[in-house]
C-alpha cells in the first residue's frame, strides 16, 4: 500500500485546476417520501439536505410503483444525498436490486419477495411509500455548496464537481492507489460485502428469509468506529454533543471495486456499472481519500 492521502497526511484537501461542475437540484419528491411528507421535510431541512462535501447520486427511472415523475421538468439534474431512516424491509430490498441487476428486474425481484414465506403483514412491509419512490441511483460527483432539501428554506441548487481530482471520505474498507472506485450505501449494502470488499455470494433461498440484520461487518475495529465517528461530525448529531448517532442516514459513500475479492470470483452488474472513479491514494477505512473522478478513464 502506497502512502496515504494529502488530506489525511496535512489535513487539507488535493488540488487541481482540472476539475468539472455541474449545477444539481435536491429531488424533493423522494426527499419527501424518505421523510414523510413535504411538510415534514421542510421542518427537517438539516437532515435531508445536500451538504458540502457529499456525494450526491442522480434520481433515474422509479423500480417499484407508478407514481407521479415531476421532477423531471426541472432543467437541472436531480439529485440527492441521502435516503433518511429506512427500514430493515426498505434497506433489504435497495441492497437486492443491486446485488442481482443484471439477473433480475426489479418487477421481477419484487415477485420473489412476495412469493416467498412472508405472512400478509410481512408483505406489507416491503411495499411502502418510500419504496415507491426508490430510484435508479447513480453517483454524480461531490457537492461543493449547500442546497436545501425543500424550496421553503432557501435555494435546491448547488453545484456538483463530476470531474476532476477531490479529497473525500472513505467509506468502509481499504483502498490503495490505482484501485477502481465505486458508489455503495454502507447503511444499506454493508451486509453484502466481505471483509476485503467483494460481495457474498447469497443464493436464492434468501428471497424466502426475512431481511437481515443490517449491522455493519463483525470485523470493523473500535479504532474504526472512533474513525468513522470524527469524519462525520458534520452531519449533525439529534442527542447529547458526542454522540456517534448522526442526524443524517443512509448516505451514499465509496469502496474499491474488487471483481477478485466476490465470492466464487461472480461479477455484478450492479457493482460495476456503480464505478465513477479512481483512486490516487490509498486510505483505511473512514479517513480521507484522494480520488479522480473521471467515467471516461474507466
Amino acid at each position: 500500500m502506497s502512502h496515504s492521502s494529502i488530506g489525511n497526511m496535512t489535513n487539507t484537501l488535493i488540488e487541481t485546476g482540472a476539475r468539472h461542475m455541474q449545477q444539481c437540484r435536491t429531488n424533493q419528491d423522494v426527499l419527501a417520501a424518505m421523510c414523510g411528507s413535504a411538510a415534514s421535510l421542510a421542518d427537517n431541512d438539516d437532515a435531508y439536505c445536500m451538504g458540502k462535501d457529499e456525494l450526491a447520486v442522480t434520481c433515474g427511472a422509479q423500480l417499484f410503483g407508478n407514481v407521479a415523475k415531476t421532477a423531471t421538468k426541472y432543467a437541472y439534474p436531480n439529485v440527492v444525498t441521502t435516503l433518511g431512516s429506512l427500514t430493515d424491509q426498505e434497506r433489504w430490498m435497495m441492497a437486492q436490486y443491486y446485488h442481482t441487476m443484471g439477473w433480475l428486474t426489479p418487477e421481477d425481484l419484487k415477485k420473489e419477495i412476495v412469493s416467498g414465506s412472508f405472512d400478509p403483514d410481512e408483505i406489507k412491509k416491503f411495499d411502502t411509500e418510500r419504496t415507491k419512490q426508490f430510484r435508479h441511483f447513480m453517483p454524480v460527483g461531490y457537492s461543493v455548496g449547500h442546497a436545501c432539501a425543500h424550496s421553503r428554506n432557501g435555494d435546491t441548487v448547488a453545484s456538483v464537481q463530476i470531474g476532476g481530482l477531490r479529497t473525500v471520505l472513505n467509506g468502509g474498507f481499504y483502498v490503495s492507489t490505482g484501485d477502481l472506485i465505486q458508489m455503495y450505501i454502507p447503511e444499506v449494502e454493508a451486509a453484502f460485502f466481505n471483509g476485503g470488499g467483494g460481495r457474498l455470494q447469497v443464493d436464492s433461498a434468501s428471497f424466502a428469509a426475512k431481511a437481515p440484520t443490517f449491522d455493519t461487518p463483525a470485523a470493523r475495529t473500535q479504532t474504526e468506529k472512533l474513525r468513522q465517528n470524527f469524519y462525520t461530525r458534520g452531519q449533525g448529531t439529534p442527542g447529547a454533543p458526542g454522540s456517534s448517532k448522526r442526524l443524517k442516514t443512509c448516505m451514499f459513500s465509496v469502496k474499491p471495486y474488487l471483481e477478485s475479492q466476490n465470492d466464487g470470483w461472480i461479477d455484478y452488474y450492479g457493482d460495476k456499472m456503480r464505478v465513477f472513479a479512481r483512486a490516487v491514494s490509498s486510505a483505511r477505512p473512514w479517513e480521507p481519500l484522494d480520488i479522480m473522478i473521471a467515467r471516461q478513464s474507466m
